[in-house]
């Protein structure tokens, strides 16, 4: 798997030199994946029928000022630091897709391949990732990765013009749309605002304050570990 450093360096390099892929994937420990590329987003793989995007560490804020239009109670800004790089699919998962790997579910319905999954829960998406193949850690990604993939560098409220990168009640007949059918954001994920909810890894004891003692600062790859809820 790819690292933040020299090693991705090389990797991107070599791929920008137009060497074919099959021999980086060996090269770079990748074995798992069927296909990379590299485009104006940046690195990408392909694997059990996923598109999945490389998301570097960094360091952003996290939560949104008092003032913010649609704010939560439970938002407060705070910096974090995400110590290591991950991948995650360019959509949300989609009918087609929980299909393939659980031949049951949502994936049933006729004419929805490209529909993401909707009412399921975090058990179930639990018990989908334990279904995917094995060669990556799959998992969901906890609510700072998220964000961070979501703001894709930005810090407004969002990456783009509502109704350029998002479904939502006046612009979709409050119906669930195909994936990505909007704008994407710098790093190339389509649909992180709208269309559907998305299970983040986090546990939180609440919806609403008393807020999270690793809110309240600055925090280094946080996870909520407390609470029967889920973010």
């Amino acid at each position: 798997m790819p690292v933040d450093g020299p090693e991705l360096g090389v990797l991107l390099d070599a791929l920008r030199e137009g060497r074919p892929p099959e021999g980086l994937l060996a090269s770079f420990g990748m074995s798992w994946a069927e296909d990379l590329g590299l485009d104006g987003f940046g690195l990408w793989a392909r694997v059990a029928g996923f598109r999945l995007r490389w998301i570097r560490a960094g360091r952003f804020v996290m939560g949104s000022p008092p003032h913010e239009e649609g704010r939560s109670r439970d938002e407060p800004q705070h910096e974090v630091l995400l110590t290591r790089g991950f991948w995650l699919s360019e959509t949300p998962v989609t009918h087609a897709q929980w299909w393939v790997h659980t031949s049951q579910g949502p994936g049933q319905f006729d004419g929805m391949d490209h529909q993401p999954v909707e009412r399921v829960t975090w058990e179930e998406c639990e018990a989908f990732v334990q279904r995917l193949p094995p060669g990556l850690r799959w998992r969901l990604p906890t609510e700072a990765e998220w964000e961070y993939a979501c703001r894709a560098g930005t810090t407004g409220a969002r990456y783009g013009p509502l109704d350029e990168i998002a479904w939502y009640r006046r612009n979709s007949d409050q119906t669930v749309e195909p994936v990505g059918l909007k704008a994407p954001n710098a790093w190339g994920l389509y649909d992180m605002l709208g269309n559907v909810g998305e299970w983040c890894a986090d546990a939180t004891e609440q919806l609403e304050p008393p807020v999270d003692a690793f809110l309240e600062g600055p925090a280094v790859d946080p996870i909520g570990t407390d609470g029967a809820r889920r973010v």
